[in-house]
């Protein structure tokens, strides 16, 4: 039997980089849930060509009725089971790269971020795994991995000093305890849940900020030199290869259930 992944948010960044990866292996049988199933469709196709053990199947994550068919659809690909859950799939906010007190003057426009972040990066992902998780218990390796945010760790955001993008870090925290609590009740059923920082990325989302974003960014990107001398900025492929390394390692025995981690496996170390 192939070992299955179900991959959400997998039309680009890391999320592409991890169908990618893991299509290389032809024992691999790879699931995309994307928001754009015809774009990807052809994404794909030009980029990795016509490869039988890769499927992109169409699921918003925010939207649960499509969740709901993509569920049927992975079921008759997978017959039932999924060995893994890799919920990457998540969004940065709109309000930008901005400290909290400049987004606090426009109070509507921080609020509908709160509510847009949460819901994609905390309710569609309990969806996701609430409605897939059944395939995962019938499965040999049972991991539920979380792609995460070093700024929803609340140590680093005090030592740092770290004042922007304030919707996506809270509701990457809250991504991270709701993992843990899922690991509090599915641990004894043999499931991994672990949520997991793929370090310091470059996926383009800083290469287009505004002028008034620009200092706060600056500023932000220096700070990361007080956390670890030589802060280096990944590829996709880098940051999916260290991720997998760590998912590969983890395992409830070794304790990791319920962990926040980094791509280099540590509790502390985000660069």
């Amino acid at each position: 039997m192939p070992v299955s992944y179900l991959i959400t948010g997998a039309s680009r960044g890391i999320g592409a980089g991890f169908l990618k990866q893991l299509s290389r292996d032809p024992n691999n049988l790879i699931i995309g849930l994307v928001r754009d199933k015809v774009a990807t469709d052809k994404k794909v196709a030009q980029e990795l060509g016509d490869l039988p053990n890769v499927h992109i199947v169409q699921g918003d994550i925010t939207n649960y009725e499509e969740l709901e068919l993509a569920v049927k659809e992975v079921s008759r690909i997978t017959e039932g089971t999924l060995d893994y859950i890799i919920a990457n799939a998540g969004v940065a906010g709109r309000t930008g790269n901005l400290p909290i007190n400049i987004l606090a003057e426009k109070r509507e426009d921080l609020e509908k971020d709160f509510f847009y972040t949460f819901n994609t990066n905390v309710i569609g992902n309990a969806n996701v795994i609430n409605l897939f998780l059944p395939f995962v218990l019938k499965g040999k390796t049972k991991k539920v991995i979380a792609i995460s945010s070093a700024h929803g760790d609340l140590d680093l955001i005090r030592d740092l000093g770290i004042e922007v993008s304030a919707p996506y870090a809270v509701s990457k925290a809250a991504l991270n305890c709701l993992i843990t609590m899922y690991d509090a009740h599915y641990r004894p059923e043999g499931v991994l849940f672990l949520a997991i920082c793929p370090g310091f990325v470059d996926t383009g989302v800083l290469d287009n900020v505004s002028e008034e974003e620009k200092p706060y960014v600056e500023k932000l990107v220096a700070s990361f030199s007080k956390h670890s001398p030589n802060p280096k900025k990944q590829s996709p492929e880098e940051a999916v290869n260290n991720v997998m390394s760590v998912v590969q390692k983890a395992s409830i025995d070794n304790g990791d259930g319920g962990m926040f981690l980094s791509h280099l496996g540590s509790r502390t170390q985000w660069l």
